[in-house]
């Protein structure tokens, strides 16, 4: 019989040999270069494979079932809730599909690079037309409830959410939201945005992006910050938060309020406690949902804000040279709505 302490210590493992991949994931898009993109591919591969085989593995099973019969605290309930969510879900994909969908994710992902650099997405399209032909067989195998696809997928970002329950919502807030944005499209008032796009030397943006990072909470003792063609956040292991920007010298809100998004990414993984829980669900992200409202929230409602921008006003005119630039001006122009195809 195994016990709770068996399944603690393959869970364990199996968030260490989780975490490589994500150092994997992380040196691709910071630092791999071009030519090394196919090995990394296998790379990728060979390690989807083998965690795939451990998690699926009848032995796994056994565990899992005589763990579920012991007498277990709730946390421990919780942990082994999930990994009974993950074996099941696990169980129903092919190897062969994971180690797809892990290779293609690492070639679709320079594809894209290159194609962005050119404004090409011919040479892109065929990546993401075979990407999501390899979602739609995942989705395939996990099945749904409900019967669409899509529920699939979205359980693995938002646990038991479905499209039938998100559709009210997004049906309440479109009206509200078109009224809005046709408002301020018809308003005569315009944001100066002009001034949010002038001459900004990128290596003030790198030290002022860092500090306003360390500022509002986090800890660069257990995270770095660098330049990816597309910022994210890394969680990596305990005392390890990635988080990546990206500069442009004629436009630094996006450089900040990017660091920003990722910043409130980090600092909720970086209070995750990881150290305890190692490699359990109670060491993970609640939901993407509740992850991107950390985000979301220091990029706008708080890098947006008025007090965000007193605060730091000072320090971007010493770094910037735009004291000329009254604060109201770029607090409109930080907030301006305008249409745009960057979901940045």
């Amino acid at each position: 019989m195994k016990t709770y302490s068996d399944l603690a210590a393959f869970l364990h493992e199996f968030g260490v040999l989780s975490s490589i991949g994500s150092v994997l994931g992380w040196d691709e898009q910071v630092m791999l270069p071009p030519a090394g993109t196919e090995y990394r591919s296998e790379q990728a591969a060979l390690l989807s494979r083998l965690m795939h085989e451990r998690i699926v593995d009848p032995r796994t099973r056994e565990m899992i079932e005589d763990v579920e019969a012991a007498d277990l605290d709730e946390d421990q309930r919780v942990v082994v809730r999930e990994v009974r969510r993950d074996f099941d879900r696990s169980v129903k994909m092919p190897t062969a599909l994971v180690v797809e969908l892990s290779k293609t994710t690492v070639l679709s992902q320079s594809a894209w690079v290159e194609a962005r650099a050119a404004k090409d997405f011919k040479a892109f399209a065929p990546w993401l037309e075979k990407t999501m032909a390899l979602k739609r067989e995942q989705a395939a195998c996990y099945g749904s409830e409900s019967g669409d696809p899509y529920d699939a997928l979205l359980d693995l970002f938002e646990p038991g959410e479905t499209t039938e329950s998100l559709r009210p919502v997004f049906a309440s807030l479109t009206p509200q939201l078109v009224a809005l944005l046709n408002k301020v499209k018809g308003s005569s008032r315009r944001a100066p945005t002009e001034v949010l796009h002038r001459h900004f030397p990128i290596e003030p943006q790198r030290h002022m992006t860092l500090s306003i990072a360390k500022a509002i909470g986090f800890d660069s003792n257990a995270g770095r910050l660098d330049v990816s063609v597309h910022p994210f956040c890394s969680g990596i292991a305990p005392g390890d938060t990635r988080i990546t920007t990206r500069y442009s010298e004629s436009d630094f809100t996006g450089a900040l309020l990017g660091t920003l998004h990722e910043t409130g990414h980090a600092m909720y993984e970086q209070g995750l406690p990881k150290s305890t829980w190692s490699g359990t669900a109670l060491a993970e992200a609640a939901s993407l949902g509740i992850h991107e409202s950390q985000s979301r929230m220091w990029e706008n409602q708080v890098g947006r804000g008025r007090s965000f921008w007193t605060h730091f006003w000072p320090a971007m005119c010493d770094a910037f040279g735009v004291s000329d630039i009254p604060l109201d001006q770029w607090l409109f122009a930080i907030n301006a709505i305008e249409p745009s195809f960057i979901r940045t």
